[in-house]
């Protein structure tokens, strides 16, 4: 049985998740995707800095790990952030989720020559029912996936490079905590997206609503 903690955080992640796509769609149809994962980076940045020093976490990481963590903050932050905001601009969100969410199903095919984790009868009978799941959810939006293959290839990308930053990251010691590995992610991962930002120009910073100053 789950504790009842540990349900109600699941509850609010799927939660949480699910209305994360048509808010990042309308986000999208407002700002620049460069300038709307900046701001996303930034504010994540903040946030968890602000964390360690309330609560005095230790921002150091090992030296011997920094080359493991800069991979897995360009896999999970830049590529991530950088490939699904670029498939959700061309995609309407539902799709674009569908398609993000093939990451789970890329962890366990990674794992194997990543982690040297078994591929067992029990996960390759999960991998097969979770593609073939969203094979079925998706069969209906296959014209429209046609018409958005630029989309559609970039939401699988983003996924599977989300994948590759997760796995490589369990090879991280726990001994670090999640925070400081957050901040340092977003720091390491965030030069792209912020270098990315720099090239538009100073009213796509602003909504399409907003007034230019």
């Amino acid at each position: 049985m789950m504790p009842r903690r540990e349900l109600g955080l699941f509850v609010a992640v799927v939660f949480l998740w699910g209305i994360n796509w048509p808010m990042m769609k309308m986000a999208l149809a407002e700002l620049d995707f460069w300038v709307f994962r900046t701001y996303c980076i930034a504010a994540g940045f903040s946030w968890f800095l602000a964390y360690n020093l309330a609560t005095k976490t230790s921002l150091m990481i090992p030296r011997e790990y920094w080359g493991r963590v800069l991979v897995c903050a360009l896999c999970n932050v830049a590529g991530w952030n950088i490939l699904s905001a670029a498939g959700l601009s061309l995609l309407p969100s539902g799709r674009a989720g569908l398609l993000a969410y093939t990451m789970p199903l890329w962890v366990v095919l990674l794992s194997r020559p990543v982690l040297g984790e078994p591929l067992t009868m029990a996960r390759i009978a999960a991998i097969s029912l979770g593609m073939l799941g969203v094979a079925m959810l998706l069969i209906d939006e296959f014209a429209a996936l046609k018409a958005a293959p630029v989309g559609a290839l970039l939401m699988v990308a983003s996924g599977f490079v989300w994948a590759f930053g997760i796995v490589l990251t369990k090879r991280l010691p726990k001994s670090i905590p999640t925070t400081t590995l957050m901040i340092w992610s977003f720091a390491l991962g965030g030069w792209p997206i912020l270098l990315g930002a720099a090239s538009v120009s100073h009213s796509a910073w602003l909504p399409v609503g907003g007034v230019a100053v």
